[in-house]
């Protein structure tokens, strides 16, 4: 009689040991991910972080279990309005990896991004700077270059919008970086990290001047 109902339960679904489904958040991935990152990815303060945080940025409010290769997809083509393929192909790899590690905890059944295929990089004698050479070269670096160049790596911007960069476009209550107008003629909002926010409230402000870095504006 006992094996009968139960075999009634499952077929009605009503099997009350059913696995619960799971509701975490890719935010709640990003916590456990960024202290297993500080632990185990040595450049993690220089740029891992940077790429977590925009990946976060992203997908903070979605379900894990929602995510699918079209929004990863999509999540490369927004970020290819702000930034290069190499950007974007470091941000993708940190996105698949994360994803990974939800699977080992069983977070996930199957990793989404698994066949999502990276941007091609452009060849010839472009080399991106290493983390360890642009710490270097941001030390050498007189004000305000080093403040640009650090401003561009915490930003994704490119360098029009970086030198047309007025305090109007800055939302510090927000952390919101509001840009009228990109190389698409299209408007773009950029969330602050609490590095950006903080470099950019540390830059003097010009009594006459209503870009940020005033010594190379357009004007």
């Amino acid at each position: 009689m006992v094996l009968h109902k139960r075999l009634v339960e499952r077929a009605e679904g009503n099997l009350l040991d059913k696995k619960k489904i799971n509701k975490d958040k890719l935010s709640d991935l990003t916590k456990q991910y960024k202290e297993w990152s500080k632990v185990n990815n040595k450049s993690y303060e220089v740029n891992k972080r940077y790429y977590i945080d925009k990946v976060n940025d992203h997908f903070s409010s979605v379900l894990l279990r929602e995510i699918t290769p079209w929004h990863i997809e999509k999540f490369k083509s927004d970020r290819m309005k702000i930034t290069g393929e190499y950007q974007v192909n470091r941000e993708l790899a940190t996105l698949k990896h994360m994803l990974f590690k939800a699977v080992e905890r069983g977070k996930l059944r199957i990793n989404p991004a698994t066949r999502v295929k990276k941007l091609k990089e452009s060849k010839g004698r472009v080399r991106f700077l290493m983390p360890d050479e642009f710490q270097k070269l941001y030390e050498q670096l007189p004000y305000p270059l080093n403040a640009i160049s650090k401003v561009a790596v915490l930003s994704g911007l490119r360098r029009e919008n970086l030198l047309s960069l007025k305090w109007s476009f800055i939302d510090f209550q927000n952390r919101m970086l509001n840009i009228p107008e990109t190389k698409n003629s299209e408007p773009l909002k950029i969330p602050m990290s609490q590095a950006l926010a903080d470099l950019l409230n540390s830059i003097p402000r010009h009594p006459e001047s209503e870009y940020v870095f005033f010594h190379c504006c357009p004007n």
